[in-house]
């Protein structure tokens, strides 16, 4: 991402000075958020003001921490200028971290209060770790893995619902190494939602074994400066290599399970017929016997 182009198009628009908000500018100041915003989308400014307090609450307690922070969140109107200033990739909105900024891509979330929702507590998540670590170096694997965990998945990136490229690099032996996501993720659209899935699944991992108190040890050595190697080495008590490792032999476990249900998925679908059609059997024999049951009792006694 061209950084130098946004910020100076950022600046722009936040002085007032940017010809796409030149007539129809509008800006909510509610709950220490600040809402910029073309008139057109003046509702979903409303919104994102009002629903700002309890999706920060939320992103605040997932994580452990309690910061201070007063963001603006700039809703875009113009798909093409928004795609120019993210080079194309398939992403929704962005944060700057440093300015405390939130530029979202109303064209793709806007008409979704639930996506707009989800994409704002990624971001935040952005804000919140940002904050906490006082520039401290966070890897970038870390960063987008804690905010996809804390959004359920969810957030700045457009994804397949119904594809798990995760999926297929672990069945392809092709699966990225964290490592690699440390600096930067790669650009081609395939490989990058496949660092954002991969990373969501890691830091789970992680949270699975070390709980986010875990987490929380890692960003308190990220805030003191200490290397982000070092930082989760000692945060967690395991070396970065081990933990890789037991990542791994989980997905592999997983394909294991994916494997056998794959090759026995007929045998398996027609035992759980099998077993509903004994269900239903012996409910429909239970019943008859209880009808049956209820007509001998009230048949009139015989002389």
């Amino acid at each position: 991402m061209r950084k130098g182009f946004i910020l100076a198009l950022l600046s722009l628009l936040l002085l007032g000075r940017d010809p796409l908000f030149a007539e129809r500018r509008g800006m909510i100041e509610r709950n220490g958020l600040t809402v910029l915003f073309e008139e057109p989308l003046k509702g979903l400014a409303e919104r994102s003001a009002e629903i700002y307090p309890g999706v920060l609450e939320d992103v605040e307690t997932k994580l452990g921490l309690r910061v201070r922070l007063a963001p603006t969140l700039v809703l875009w109107r113009d798909r093409g200028a928004f795609q120019r200033m993210v080079e194309d990739r398939p992403i929704v909105a962005f944060a700057v971290p440093r300015r405390e900024l939130i530029v979202v891509d109303c064209s793709r979330v806007g008409k979704d209060p639930f996506a707009v929702e989800e994409t704002l507590k990624h971001e935040l998540c952005h804000l919140v770790l940002h904050h906490y670590v006082a520039g401290g170096e966070i890897p970038k694997w870390l960063d987008e893995g804690l905010s996809q965990w804390v959004s359920g998945g969810q957030g700045e990136v457009l994804r397949n619902q119904k594809r798990s490229l995760l999926q297929e690099a672990v069945m392809a032996d092709r699966v990225l190494g964290i490592m690699t996501l440390a600096d930067r993720f790669p650009r081609t659209r395939d490989l990058l939602l496949l660092a954002y899935e991969e990373s969501e699944d890691f830091v789970a991992h992680v949270i699975r074994q070390y709980g986010t108190e875990g987490v929380l040890r890692v960003l308190d050595r990220l805030r003191d400066d200490e290397d982000w190697i070092s930082a989760v080495e000692k945060g967690l008590g395991v070396s970065m290599d081990d933990l890789e490792a037991g990542w791994v032999e989980q997905l592999r476990k997983r394909r294991s399970w994916f494997m056998f249900l794959s090759a026995h998925l007929y045998e398996i679908l027609f035992f759980v017929a099998a077993l509903a059609s004994a269900y239903g059997f012996f409910r429909a024999y239970r019943r008859k016997r209880a009808y049956l049951s209820e007509e001998e009792d009230d048949a009139p006694p015989t002389r």
